[in-house]
C-alpha cells in the first residue's frame, strides 16, 4: 500500500464528509509538507491550497475546528478565496461550538467591525456561554481607557460568562 493509494483513499472518503478522513487527509498533507504535527492550525495549513476543499466540507459538517480555520482562510486570505462576511459567520459558528481559538480571534478583531456586527458578536459570545478569559481586573485594566463600551457589556455580562483560563 503506498502512501499516494492511501491519500486516494482518504480523498474519496472525505468527499463523502467523513471526518475522520479529512483530519487524516490534512494531517497526511502537513507531513508532505515538512510539517509533523498532530494538530491542525490556521498557521500550518493556511499555505496548502490543495487543503481549503476539505477544510470547507469539514467546516459544512460542523467540525469547531474546521469552522474556525476555513474561516480565517476567508477572512485573511487575497484574492478569490477572500469573503470576510461569510469567514466571520463561520468563525462564530466555532465560537457556538466551543472553538476557544474563535472567541479569541472574534474578541481581538472587535476594533474593525461596525457597531451592529460588534453587538451581534458580543450577544452571540454571551449565547454560546464561552468567554476566553483573562483575569477580570486586566481585561478592565487594559481596556477601560479605550473601549467604554466592552467595559460597561462586560459588567452587565459577567453572570452569563464562563470563564476559561487559557494561560
Amino acid at each position: 500500500y503506498k502512501i499516494s493509494d492511501l491519500k486516494r483513499d482518504l480523498e474519496l472518503s472525505a468527499k463523502k464528509q467523513n471526518l475522520e478522513s479529512i483530519k487524516y487527509l490534512l494531517r497526511l498533507m502537513l507531513l508532505e509538507n515538512g510539517e509533523n504535527s498532530e494538530v491542525i492550525t490556521y498557521e500550518n495549513i493556511k499555505d496548502l491550497s490543495d487543503s481549503y476543499e476539505f477544510l470547507r466540507i469539514g467546516a459544512k459538517e460542523g467540525d469547531a475546528e474546521m469552522l474556525f480555520i476555513y474561516g480565517r482562510l476567508l477572512m485573511e486570505s487575497d484574492g478569490k478565496l477572500y469573503n470576510p462576511y461569510t469567514g466571520i459567520d463561520y468563525i462564530e459558528s466555532a465560537m457556538e461550538k466551543g472553538n476557544k481559538d474563535a472567541v479569541t480571534y472574534l474578541f481581538n478583531c472587535r476594533n474593525k467591525l461596525s457597531t451592529k456586527e460588534l453587538s451581534r458578536l458580543y450577544q452571540n459570545i454571551i449565547k454560546s456561554r464561552t468567554y476566553v478569559g483573562i483575569e477580570t481586573a486586566t481585561v478592565i485594566g487594559y481596556y477601560s481607557e479605550y473601549d467604554l463600551p466592552f467595559i460597561e457589556w462586560l459588567y452587565r455580562s459577567l453572570k452569563n460568562l464562563v470563564w476559561v483560563n487559557t494561560f
